[in-house]
């Protein structure tokens, strides 16, 4: 069976699955109930409503298999914190960080943050963070996402941890709280207009892949000004994905097309976390914030046998963007045509050929008798001229044929009159 190479574009009205569903696996150590002994803290029990697949802290002999869309390789919390409950002057006081790799190097100046799902409710996963008291606080989580872009830096380079330094407190003098001595940067209303990384459309491979970057945030205050209290508190949210997820059905054994690798046309280069908005303008784009996205290669369990989940990611697209995903693979021509049928079917069209060249030749040497032996027989030139005209009107019809299995409708005239030309044309043979 010979396969026929060819490049396909698509425009797919695919559904965009944001929460597929989800798969847990469990990691970790379940944090004990109760408070600490830091006087100058608060356990914050913090709650991740999702049902998320965790991969425990491993040695590098250690293989740990995940739920590869549902994953968590890192995990970043930023905690702003103000004297005020109300107001836009929340600063970064902490932050805490997880890494599932064992051999990964926290962000300077992060602590370590430990993951667990919990015993009583696998739907859940629980982190212990120990937040600094005297001031209402917001927690503020990024996973799978390591590298921050400033868009006020106007050169997309991602931001190091330099950028990130906590707030200075003075010392409480007994009852009296402690007072922010210096502002922590960033700002809560900076850290917000922060950005992914943006994609290129000149990098190979630069697209986006498991696990998927997610975003979610505790921003009602959180009250820790008691000094004299160390219960834990526990609040809880849920993380969303900033991706946009493509399935895609293919069988190759009844499409005939292998599908090889997949790309994106007005693609958007990134997103925002606090909201998750894409990046750029809306509702029409701006110059340079459209990418055709590098090429992706297909794989998968079902790839090109059923549906394949995950085929693609990327950033939510809206509909003025008319964003398109192209397709290339191998399509394999019609199993009812073999290389047999068609050497037949050159073999026919090079006999149409000599049929025309005897046809006017031998008129030619009919009518060059005639007129040696002075007879006249010059009709006998129209043999050829009637030959040709009889192949062009057969050539026409299967033309139109063709058409029709197609599903491209011909109009009735013209297979009606080829029919009664090719008639007229039988009667005179």
């Amino acid at each position: 069976m010979k396969l026929l190479t060819k490049c396909t574009t698509l425009m797919l009205a695919a559904f965009l699955a944001g929460c597929s569903e989800e798969t847990q696996h469990a990691g970790g150590n379940q944090p004990e109930p109760g408070g600490t002994d830091d006087a100058g803290r608060r356990e914050v029990l913090l709650t991740l409503k999702n049902k998320l697949a965790l991969k425990p802290v491993a040695t590098k002999a250690e293989t740990i298999a995940t739920a590869d869309e549902n994953a968590i390789e890192t995990l970043d919390v930023y905690v702003f914190a103000s004297e005020s409950e109300a107001g836009d002057n929340y600063t970064l006081l902490q932050r805490f960080a997880y890494r599932a790799e064992a051999e990964a190097t926290l962000p300077a100046g992060a602590e370590e943050l430990q993951l667990a799902v919990d015993d009583d409710n696998d739907e859940t996963t629980t982190g212990l963070l120990k937040v600094k008291k005297g001031l209402f606080v917001k927690l503020y989580c990024i996973a799978n996402n390591t590298m921050l872009v400033d868009p006020a830096s106007g050169d997309g380079t991602p931001l190091t941890d330099a950028a990130f330094t906590p707030l200075v407190l003075s010392e409480a003098d007994g009852n009296n709280p402690a007072k922010i001595v210096a502002p922590g940067q960033p700002s809560e209303s900076i850290f917000k207009t922060y950005h992914t990384a943006l994609l290129s459309a000149t990098v190979p491979g630069d697209t986006l892949c498991t696990p998927l970057a997610m975003s979610g945030a505790q921003t009602t205050p959180l009250d820790l000004t008691d000094l004299g209290s160390s219960a834990r508190v526990q609040t809880g949210f849920k993380l969303t994905r900033l991706a946009a997820r493509f399935d895609i059905v293919n069988n190759a054994e009844t499409s005939r097309f292998t599908i090889q690798s997949i790309s994106m046309g007005n693609g958007r280069r990134g997103a925002t976390f606090f909201p998750i908005r894409i990046y750029g303008t809306v509702p029409e784009a701006a110059t340079g914030e459209l990418i055709t996205c590098p090429s992706r290669t297909f794989s998968g369990e079902k790839a090109n046998k059923g549906m394949q989940t995950g085929a693609f990611y990327s950033y939510p697209s809206p509909k003025n963007d008319h964003g398109f995903l192209t397709l290339k693979g191998l399509y394999r021509i019609n199993k009812t045509e073999s290389s047999v049928k068609g050497i037949k079917g050159i073999v026919k069209k090079v006999g149409y050929w000599i049929l025309i060249l005897v046809s006017f030749l031998s008129a030619y040497m009919l009518s060059t008798l005639g007129n040696r032996i002075r007879i006249n027989i010059e009709f006998v030139i129209y043999f050829g001229w009637f030959t040709l005209g009889c192949l062009i009107i057969n050539e026409i019809r299967s033309v139109l044929e063709n058409l029709n299995e197609i599903g491209i409708k011909v109009p009735t005239f013209l297979t009606k009159g080829l029919e009664v030309v090719q008639k007229m044309a039988r009667a005179k043979e």
